[in-house]
């Protein structure tokens, strides 16, 4: 019963603090709700895959084989696709607009081991752009390829599709990214109000020891 009498007390007390303490918690915390749905734009990505190897041979084709694959070559394909040679066509292509080195950063070239297929997957945050990315660069690599290196052997095997896949922030990053917004603000908003009150009583038992000094001082002097 005392405990709640306490408590009780606390909070008559500390009236006013609390409610700008949660009042700024829960105005940051719908500010962040409201960037992650509406001001986050979502980034599309589109994936293509090219086979290293003849043309005329399926990928099961090729491992039934059982030809090992060359992983420094097909690294080596990796790094050339990523060439500014390569990249350069494919921004006169699409006409993209920022630089060589920004375009490097929207692709991703990727490989499993022991296997002759490339995977190009490209994001952007502008719609269809991802895919027209990712196609031309399928389609002038195999270009490239037989122009620069002299040699046939790249087969397109599939496409992005049209629009891309749309990625935006999940329900669980959303959830989690306001938690910590509001624990943070929670905390801050609480060190900060408290800080302040605990600066002025120091400010005031400071003022209240001046003025007992200054009237000491006046006695003395009398």
């Amino acid at each position: 019963m005392n405990d709640f009498k306490v408590i009780k007390k606390l909070i008559t007390n500390n009236k006013t603090r609390l409610f700008i303490i949660f009042s700024f918690t829960f105005c940051l915390m719908l500010t962040t709700l409201f960037i992650f749905i509406f001001l986050v734009k979502p980034e599309y990505q589109s994936t293509s895959q090219i086979l290293i190897g003849k043309s005329s041979l399926t990928i099961s084709q090729l491992e039934k084989e059982n030809s090992p694959i060359d992983s420094q070559m097909v690294e080596g394909y990796a790094a050339f696709m990523k060439s500014t040679q390569v990249l350069e066509k494919v921004k006169q292509e699409i006409n993209f607009t920022k630089s060589i080195s920004e375009l490097q950063k929207q692709v991703h070239i990727s490989h499993t081991k022991n296997s002759p297929v490339l995977t190009i997957t490209s994001s952007s945050d502008v719609k269809n752009e991802s895919e027209k990315i990712a196609n031309t660069l399928a389609y002038v690599f195999k270009q490239e390829v037989k122009a620069s290196l002299n040699k046939d052997n790249i087969s397109i095997i599939s496409l992005a599709l049209s629009e891309g896949e749309s990625i935006k922030p999940s329900q669980r990053n959303i959830v989690i990214g306001t938690a910590i917004t509001t624990i943070l603000a929670f905390t801050f908003s609480t060190l900060l109000v408290f800080g302040i009150n605990r600066l002025k009583k120091v400010m005031s038992r400071r003022e209240i020891e001046k003025r007992k000094k200054d009237l000491r001082l006046q006695t003395v002097f009398k």
